[in-house]
């Protein structure tokens, strides 16, 4: 926000005089004191796009989780680490003190401490009059949160026990590339993902990566044009909220349970569905390397006679499982599995139910018909017009698909 921006946020608030000159001073002037790393602690810097400057965070468990929310959560206009000091007056003394961020919402400003919920318990003991547990978890800092409403801000004091811990593994794991030294992902890049999640709205995450390699090595595969994008620009994106995936829920360690997602709504869907499917960017069925598995490959029925770790055999099939053909073909498994989604194999004997749940195959036509049907459900359940029959309605209610968790 430029400096009339600000004055109409602040009178918009509501904010007293005394309030808006503390934030005017904050934006000035933080952060106030340098952030050091300690012998339990290691100083990390975040290139915060929002803020267009560097932002040293002292824990890369608690401090950089919160920057990377911040910067993510687009209900934060704006946020100041470090941002002032405080000397408030209480029945025994004073506090003087500087917390940890400065936040300036859509819906208004708030002040956030982060401490470790085991320091809480030890900082009670000590002042039981600064620090008092909340009824039904958390904590409260009655001084501060009075000084801070005379301002028109809120005070709120947080622990990491109170926020989601796979997405601080999460956002751990992508901590790289938050990095100044790191570099984005080129504009080209970014096209071609758009592109490719456009045609395949939910992908593995291992698929995907696997796909870059593929695309890379063009092993024994002739006219294909290599993908612009690298592992490295899909987990940038990842980290800068250009791709979108379930940090809540997925482990990104874990790349063959992950999923990525052409858009929230898209994830919405798949999340509803009552068991997550293995996903694969094209094909009609699913498709696995395993020995005994037949497929047809330019007109010709064949049977893996042998799976290896970078080679499989394919063999000629007449109804015998036959591992001595005297016409097998060895291709490299980035071959097949090339050849598979791009529709130029097909699976032929994938008949069990079990597989062929676990390997579902999802549309981008699907996802938007999936989607504007459960608007269309929502509706009703709100008693809104929804366009269709009750009887269509009832239907699409029986559809996975078309499920709401909730």
């Amino acid at each position: 926000m430029n400096n009339y921006e600000l004055e109409q946020y602040l009178d918009e608030l509501g904010l007293p005089n005394e309030g808006k000159e503390a934030i005017r001073k904050a934006r000035r002037g933080s952060p106030v004191r340098d952030v050091r790393g300690t012998g339990a602690n290691v100083m990390n810097i975040f290139q915060s796009a929002k803020m267009g400057v560097s932002i040293a965070a002292e824990s890369h468990t608690v401090e950089l989780p919160a920057i990377i929310s911040y910067e993510l959560d687009s209900d934060v206009l704006e946020y100041y680490a470090q941002p002032m000091k405080l000397d408030v007056a209480y029945p025994d003394g004073r506090w003087q003190h500087i917390p940890d961020f400065l936040l300036l919402k859509k819906d208004g400003i708030i002040v956030e401490e982060w401490r470790q919920d085991k320091r809480l318990h030890n900082l009670a003991k000590a002042n039981p009059e600064r620090y008092v547990p909340a009824y039904g978890g958390g904590w409260h800092a009655p001084i501060m949160e009075a000084h801070f409403a005379e301002l028109g801000m809120q005070y709120v004091l947080s622990t990491p026990e109170q926020v989601n811990q796979q997405k601080i593994r999460n956002l751990s794991f992508l901590r790289a590339y938050y990095l100044p030294s790191c570099p984005r992902a080129s504009g080209e890049a970014m096209m071609e993902l758009k592109e490719f999640l456009e045609k395949n709205p939910i992908i593995s995450l291992q698929d995907l990566v696997n796909l870059t390699k593929d695309m890379e090595k063009h092993v024994g595969v002739q006219a294909i044009k290599p993908l612009s994008f690298s592992a490295d620009d899909i987990y940038w994106a990842i980290a800068h909220g250009s791709l979108v995936v379930d940090l809540d829920n997925d482990d990104l360690a874990e790349r063959h349970r992950t999923h990525v997602f052409r858009d929230l709504a898209a994830m919405e869907m798949f999340n509803s569905l009552p068991e997550i499917p293995t996903v694969h960017p094209s094909g009609s069925t699913g498709f696995t390397l395993k020995s005994g598995t037949r497929i047809e490959y330019e007109g010709v029925d064949y049977i893996l006679t042998f799976v290896g770790d970078k080679n499989s055999v394919i063999s000629p099939f007449n109804g015998l499982v036959d591992n001595s053909s005297e016409n097998p073909l060895e291709m490299s498994n980035t071959t097949l599995l090339h050849l598979y989604r791009t529709g130029k194999i097909e699976p032929l004997n994938i008949e069990s139910t079990e597989t062929n749940k676990n390997t579902e195959v999802i549309s981008p036509s699907q996802v938007d018909a999936a989607i504007k049907r459960r608007e269309k459900i929502d509706k009703n359940d709100q008693g809104l017009n929804a366009g269709v029959s009750i009887r269509t309605i009832q239907r699409w209610k029986k559809k996975p698909m078309n499920r709401r968790k909730c």
